[in-house]
């Protein structure tokens, strides 16, 4: 549904049952650029998980284009998290490539919770409280980066994660876990945009960061472990 704007236009808004996966397309694909969404999410629980109940995990990635698959093989992802069970421990994220065998992940902190636990937290443009995050990916044929509200916070310039000629768009999954009794969860999507390189900034500032940002550690396991196919 749309929670705000005309339909097509506004913020997406998606509301999940109590099982099972919902996944979004997003099916332009492109070799290179910058793909950026601005988007938050929520559990609805506000207490602690009872015996038998699990959280969504929620992931936005991009993946090569053709058929949908549960969990790709190779996937660049933006952010992937599960809530954690308070407010204090909901300042986690995954970003991260998963390419033939090879995996490089990062599970940072975040400034502000990734997820809400209970009801959206007010006023809902506060950086230092809300779970509104722009995530992005830039992808070239030399490096990958990863940016969070504007600053870029990993990149990676191994050739073996590099992704070549390989066609990617933007996906949005929310994944349950098999067996387990989920808690109905709900996300926001204000925007999913995507930029050629030809807007890559030439500001020696910012060009500075990107040279000199922390580089991607080899992951022991793929990115997102709990993925299940």
């Amino acid at each position: 549904m749309w929670a705000s704007g005309k339909r097509g236009t506004g913020t997406l808004q998606v509301v999940t049952g109590t099982g099972g996966d919902i996944v979004t397309d997003w099916v332009t694909p492109h070799r290179v650029g910058r793909w950026e969404i601005r988007f938050r999410s929520r559990t609805t629980r506000t207490g602690p998980l009872e015996p038998g109940q699990a959280d969504y995990r929620i992931q936005a990635e991009l993946v090569p284009a053709g058929p949908v698959t549960r969990c790709p093989a190779s996937s660049i992802t933006m952010a992937a998290y599960t809530p954690g069970k308070t407010r204090a421990s909901s300042h986690r994220a995954t970003v991260g490539v998963t390419k033939n065998g090879v995996a490089r992940g990062y599970e940072g902190r975040v400034h502000a919770p990734v997820s809400d636990v209970g009801p959206w937290v007010q006023p809902a443009n506060d950086p230092d409280t809300s779970s509104w995050h722009a995530w992005a990916v830039e992808v070239t044929r030399s490096h990958i980066s990863w940016f969070l509200d504007g600053k870029i916070i990993r990149t990676t310039k191994k050739p073996a994660v590099l992704f070549g000629h390989t066609r990617l768009h933007f996906r949005l999954s929310i994944l349950a876990t098999p067996g387990a009794r989920m808690v109905p969860a709900v996300t926001q999507l204000d925007w999913a945009r995507y930029w050629t390189l030809a807007h890559t900034t030439t500001k020696p500032k910012l060009v500075k960061q990107l040279h000199s940002a922390p580089p991607m550690p080899v992951a022991t396991e793929p990115v997102d472990p709990g993925c299940d196919s």
